[in-house]
């Protein structure tokens, strides 16, 4: 977050309203947590294993409690277009491809390439 304060990332999307961050790889959604408090109106979408979201979706589900959230994929919300009043958006991987639809502020990864093959890292790249 400094880096991108510094290099006037921040500064461009605090002129959107609702801007909408993708993270690739959240884990346990640490930076979306700060992301989120820094601003509080953005539409934060996670891309990761389903079996993750059961870390980062209770972590930002207890500190965010009047979040909309919404698991794609699920009897509730079988697609991403399902999600579209949701303040977090979580997304399995395997349904990575339909984020590409969306109007993306911003898209991060801190870590996770380094665990991917090229073409995975390329297939995200193109995504974003």
């Amino acid at each position: 977050l400094i880096g991108m304060e510094r290099g006037g990332v921040l500064a461009s999307l605090r002129e959107i309203d609702r801007p909408v961050v993708c993270e690739i790889g959240a884990g346990w959604a640490g930076f979306g947590y700060q992301f989120k408090t820094l601003f509080p109106r953005s539409r934060y979408v996670i891309v990761d294993f389903p079996e993750l979201f059961l870390f980062s979706g209770t972590y930002l589900g207890a500190v965010f409690p009047d979040a909309r959230l919404a698991f794609c994929g699920t009897a509730e919300t079988p697609t991403l277009a399902d999600a579209a009043d949701a303040d977090v958006v979580f997304v399995p991987h395997t349904q990575a491809a339909a984020v590409a639809s969306m109007r993306l502020d911003l898209t991060v990864n801190m870590v996770s390439f380094q665990e991917m093959t090229d073409a995975q890292v390329r297939a995200y790249a193109s995504m974003a």
